[in-house]
């Protein structure tokens, strides 16, 4: 009977600590769950941020294109100096901010906001101004604002008795007053940029005068260089532009401009940085997912779902493929550069625009890519309190220190979040929120980072900060938005404007014809995962009570390749009781030891951890174990002392195996989460790794 007593008050002990550890892997980084009220008070702390963001650009620097926060003054073309690109590329003179925000005012439910926004859209925005702009960053900022715009505003014919088919009738922001006054501006804006468009090739010219065109007769004047992404990523605005105006003009040209680039593309079926517009010959043939390279591929997706075009699916999922063999890291958790041709190797870094990754792969199916590409950026925000512009995974440090307020990481986060619900992504995301409002948030609206280790900042306040940065913020603590709970085809494009291709009724003279098939010699892939894959951990490692992405096994190798150290560990390295790669003892160097390739007996094991353990703490009682002793030898878990070189410290090795050990060279850290000695973690930084298979390793890796 006592013995009974015994054994329910054990069991009901272990219930009590199951039950407490399961809640407390059921709790978030910062100790509470994310109720509806908690997503409603941040959700109105984003608004409230942005807000003061946009409401200072109103102020201060309207109708002038961005505002300077630190300065609290204005920034448009900059006519002194034609050449200055970083200005120039992007501001025309044509209240860029307004226009990229247009469609935030919808997302933030602000009805009253939006129809302001649009009046002085209409009073203040021409694109006849003497501005030569680039063409990719005018399509997706200006032109993008005003089809999103144009597509809430609209009453009228696109309005019809089943609301799935329309922004403005499912979401209340149709105004009866409006009569396509953006719809105008931007075909006539498009009208403006068909010159860049007349190359041999199809692929269209960087930068075209709004007013006069191409410098040069046929564009002599014109640098043929280009990116894969500005002259790739105009598909999403030019489809709607067409299919809202009928006017085919817009669709082919963008099409044609896509395949030029995709039909370009290596044997092994990557696409590279830089091409020549009038010969189409690859000037850097870089492949990767970071800039120059990036939109091509999401806007490859976003188009399949727009349009339900299979041409554009199969150039994703053949340039998918491409990626995910050879751009990928054998781990899975980084895209680096690698040349187009055979795969190899051609650059340790990554930038801050390659985060936009995970959100396309979310948006496509791949929710286990998505989730591992994604960690890394979640770490690195998490050391630096921003994301660098530039990341050397080789040496495990920022070198480009500047945070622009970009939105990649943010919006992937969002989908994730969205995909999975998992807590997690929220608690990113408060991170975000609120190392935005600490570091960034000045009088006049929020200022870009200049160095995230000093905190300095820039003077300027892009405008995709209001256009996308706290609109996916907003969005990610927002459960009721119409714009994700809807299912019909509309996508953001690469600048967050919601765009979707409308049904109007069959007898509407705004129907638009059927686009022209373009040629195409995309062939469906047999796969989208291949051998390179090599994960360093997977699943299968996972305790059954980890309910959250934050407990993945998988995430401390993360952990340790973007040199983040969670602080409330800190304590423990600095103790020597803990490692920064979350091991008990820092994996030893790299040279070469022999290790028995057999595994050695469970029951063995347990009795060393004991007896090491009981010899280090003579005080705790002898009998936790029948025959064990505190005064029984050390136990090692190395087969041989004498297989061990010099350079490591022997350790007696076990009780000899009735049977001779076979052998296998290996490198250190293939095993080095084997040695749980309670020493001080030596100082070593390698990483964590699994055992070559064979002698030739991967050169990506």
């Amino acid at each position: 009977m006592h013995g009974n007593s015994n054994r329910a008050s054990l069991t009901a002990s272990r219930l009590v600590v199951s039950l407490l550890v399961l809640f407390s892997f059921c709790r978030g980084v910062n100790g509470a769950f994310y109720s509806s009220q908690r997503k409603a008070e941040l959700r109105e702390m984003a608004a409230e941020t942005w807000r003061h963001a946009y409401n200072s650009y109103k102020r201060v620097a309207f109708p002038a294109d961005e505002l300077l926060p630190l300065s609290c003054g204005k920034q448009g073309h900059d006519r002194s100096n034609p050449n200055n690109g970083a200005v120039n590329d992007v501001m025309g003179d044509y209240a860029l901010t307004l226009v990229d925000s247009l469609d935030t005012f919808a997302m933030l439910n602000d009805k009253a906001g939006f129809e302001q926004a649009i009046r002085e859209t209409i009073e203040h925005v021409s694109f006849d101004v003497d501005s030569r702009v680039q063409v990719f960053e005018v399509t997706i900022r200006m032109m993008g604002g005003l089809l999103s715009g144009h597509l809430l505003a609209m009453p009228g014919a696109y309005n019809r008795s089943d609301p799935s088919t329309f922004h403005s009738s499912i979401r209340g922001f149709s105004l009866p007053w409006y009569r396509s006054e953006l719809l105008h501006l931007a075909h006539d804006l498009g009208r403006r940029l068909l010159p860049a468009f007349e190359t041999p090739t199809g692929i269209p010219f960087a930068r075209v005068h709004l007013q006069r065109g191409l410098r040069g007769k046929g564009g002599k004047g014109e640098s043929g260089e280009t990116c894969s992404a500005g002259a790739g990523s105009l598909l999403l605005e030019f489809i709607t532009l067409s299919r809202l105006t009928s006017d085919p003009t817009f669709e082919t040209l963008a099409r044609r401009a896509f395949f030029a680039i995709w039909d370009r593309r290596s044997d092994i079926g990557l696409i590279g940085n830089t091409i020549d517009a009038r010969s189409g010959v690859w000037m850097h043939g870089a492949a990767g997912t970071g800039a120059g390279i990036d939109s091509f591929y999401e806007y490859a997706a976003k188009a399949y779902v727009l349009t339900g075009d299979d041409d554009y699916l199969r150039v994703w999922q053949d340039g998918y493929a491409g990626l995910q063999r050879y751009v990928r890291t054998g781990d899975g958790f980084w895209y680096r550069g690698a040349n187009m041709q055979t795969g190899q190797l051609t650059s340790v870094l990554v930038d801050s625009l390659a985060a936009f990754m995970p959100g396309v792969q979310t948006l496509m199916g791949d929710l286990d890519s998505a989730t591992r590409s994604h960690a890394p950026y979640a770490f690195l925000w998490l050391r630096y309190g921003g994301l660098p512009e530039l990341y050397d995974t080789h040496r495990r440090q920022a070198v480009q220190l500047g945070y622009p307020l970009r939105p990649e990481y943010i919006e992937s986060n969002m989908y994730l979040y969205q995909a999975t619900k998992d807590d997690w992504y929220l608690e990113l995301a408060e991170q975000v929120l609120h190392d935005i409002n600490n570091k960034t948030r000045v009088d006049c609206g929020l200022a870009a980072i200049f160095n995230i280790d000093t905190g300095k900042l820039e003077d300027k306040m892009p405008s995709f900060v209001t256009s996308e940065t706290l609109k996916y913020l907003y969005l990610t603590f927002d459960e009721d938005s119409p714009f994700l709970r809807d299912d019909s085809a509309f996508v953001f494009t690469t600048e967050g404007h919601p765009l979707e291709i409308p049904l109007p009724p069959p007898d509407s003279p705004c129907r638009s014809p059927e686009p022209a098939p373009a040629n195409s010699t995309s062939t469906p892939t047999s796969a989208l995962t291949c051998a390179a894959h090599e994960p360093v951990y997977d699943q299968r490692h996972a305790h059954f009570l980890s309910l959250s992405m934050n407990q993945r096994v998988d995430w401390e190798h993360a952990r340790w390749l973007t040199g983040y150290q969670p602080q409330d560990e800190q304590h423990e390295v600095d103790e020597g009781r803990w490692s920064r790669n979350g091991w008990c003892e820092m994996p030893l160097g790299e040279d070469p030891v022999v290790a028995s390739a057999r595994f050695v007996d469970p029951l063995q094991t347990i009795r060393a951890l004991v007896l090491n353990y009981l010899r280090s703490a003579p005080s705790v009682t002898s009998n936790i174990l029948p025959g064990l002793t505190p005064s029984a030898p050390s136990v090692s878990l190395t087969p041989s002392a004498h297989a061990v070189p010099h350079s490591v410290p022997a350790e007696p090795s076990l009780p000899p195996s009735p049977n001779p050990p076979t052998f296998l060279l290996v490198q250190p850290s293939a095993f080095a989460n084997l040695h749980l000695s309670r020493t001080k973690a030596s100082s070593s930084s390698s990483p964590p790794q699994q055992a070559t298979r064979s002698s030739t390793r991967d050169p990506r890796n």
